[in-house]
């Protein structure tokens, strides 16, 4: 409710009778849930109502769980919905508070929490940093968002998600799943290539392989790659929200920002090791989740 109140004040939005909302939750009440001994219902649906029930829109609302990519599923469904003409704006985001006794326990018995901390991209890799966090962006169609005068942070111009369908945790080995993404969200846009990549990068072992290798396979080698979960832990279905956030920034202002902890990085692509001022036009988000699930967006700058 704190992220859309910050998101609607950012967008001069005086109205949202007319809006759509998405907001999406991997977890949920999932701390009220473990607390009340399972006699609570988990309720992946309690964030989406709680926006509902600030805004009161009148358009479509839907609550989205896809693992730690349901932010990015979240912004691509309200874009599917301007352009299907089902409203001219949406509330769209994502919120997780996982840290929790139960989480903390299934994830260190999955072998994929870091024992020191996140190293993304990097050779020492050994897992991720449990973190919490919201964010909720206001999507727009372009006619309406010019006539009100509004400066957008960025165009979406392609978005693509599909699920491996292979292993309830563990995604494809040979990236399949995220090629086709990245390939379908790339030929929607019209570009043949982006000015940099903002990656899942989780520094899980697994992931950031798969992650380097498909990044090897399809884009020049001196494509700018980042990734921000060194530096603000993994929020699961939050994450590509708050990544999404952050790449608006970062193309509004043309800087990027470093991987945190990267020493001995695991390929020759080009890593951010420190913060670089560029002039970008494209920046294409990665987001994996358990189950397999994977999404492209990619965002274009306003001039």
């Amino acid at each position: 409710m704190a992220a859309t109140r910050i998101a609607l004040k950012d967008a001069l939005v005086e109205t949202t009778a007319e809006c759509g909302v998405i907001i999406g939750s991997s977890r949920g009440s999932q701390a009220d849930w473990e607390n009340s001994g399972g006699v609570q219902l988990l309720d992946l649906a309690a964030p989406m109502r709680a926006v509902v029930n600030l805004v009161a829109p009148r358009g479509p609302v839907e609550a989205i769980a896809c693992a730690c990519a349901t932010g990015a599923w979240a912004i691509g469904t309200g874009y599917r919905w301007i352009q299907w003409g089902l409203c001219d704006q949406v509330i769209v985001g994502a919120v997780d508070a996982p840290i929790t006794p139960l989480n903390l326990a299934g994830f260190r018995k999955a072998g994929t929490l870091a024992s020191t901390f996140c190293r993304p991209f990097d050779q020492q890799r050994d897992g991720f940093v449990l973190a919490e966090g919201a964010a909720v962006l206001i999507l727009e169609a372009e006619t309406t968002a010019l006539e009100r005068g509004i400066r957008p942070y960025a165009w979406i111009r392609g978005f693509a998600a599909n699920s491996d369908a292979y292993r309830p945790t563990a995604p494809r080995p040979d990236g399949s799943g995220l090629e086709r993404v990245t390939r379908q969200a790339l030929a929607e846009s019209g570009f043949s290539s982006v000015s940099a990549i903002s990656a899942h990068g989780t520094g899980t072992p697994l992931n950031d392989a798969l992650e380097a290798s498909v990044i090897a396979r399809l884009h020049h080698p001196n494509i700018p790659l980042i990734s921000t979960k060194g530096q603000m832990g993994h929020s699961l279905g939050a994450s590509s929200a708050l990544e999404t956030a952050i790449a608006c920034q970062i193309l509004r202002t043309g800087i990027l920002p470093p991987i945190a902890n990267l020493e001995q990085p695991i390929s020759p692509l080009h890593f951010m090791r420190t913060a670089t001022p560029t002039d970008l036009d494209t920046v294409l988000l990665h987001s994996l989740g358990f189950g397999g699930q994977n999404t492209a967006l990619l965002l274009e700058t306003f001039r």
